[in-house]
């Protein structure tokens, strides 16, 4: 996986280089080599990103994929799908295409579907077009049918 050769410039400083060639040191585009940040935290990948139980997320997320929420996530989220498990807790507002609430859900939402499950805990105000509620869910707040 790695390889140090005597003609090779950085073995003559002592380093050690990955023989994949499709990266070199001085590209910032690839984080683990050039160690380069987005200025803002946007997922662009089609794989539904997960927040695990261990994990708080706040601030601001925006992407056109889906989100999968096992930990805390606080703040504004602007994303195609979210899903809040069983163990899931989100606060804030959150703008999407799907909402399907599983476990805590504090805040406010505008959705085309909203999935509510039996362990579902809202206190919120939600705008849906179009509603799934199972027995067994606890909702505070208010639902709105979204104008057509």
């Amino acid at each position: 996986m790695f390889s140090k050769s005597s003609g090779n410039q950085d073995s003559q400083k002592g380093g050690m280089m990955p023989s994949n060639p499709q990266y070199s040191q001085e590209d910032s585009s690839h984080p683990a080599i050039g160690g380069y940040r987005s200025p803002g935290l946007e997922i662009t990948s089609s794989k539904p990103s997960i927040i695990s139980e261990e994990v708080t997320l706040s601030g601001n997320l925006k992407t056109p994929g889906a989100l999968h929420v096992e930990g805390t996530v606080i703040g504004e989220l602007d994303v195609s799908s979210l899903t809040i498990g069983p163990t899931g807790v989100f606060e804030g507002n959150v703008t999407c295409k799907t909402l399907n609430i599983r476990g805590k859900f504090t805040g406010t939402s505008h959705c085309r579907e909203l999935l509510i499950a039996s362990s579902a805990q809202i206190e919120a105000k939600i705008t849906y077009s179009e509603l799934t509620l199972q027995r067994g869910a606890i909702l505070k707040g208010e639902l709105h049918v979204a104008d057509t």
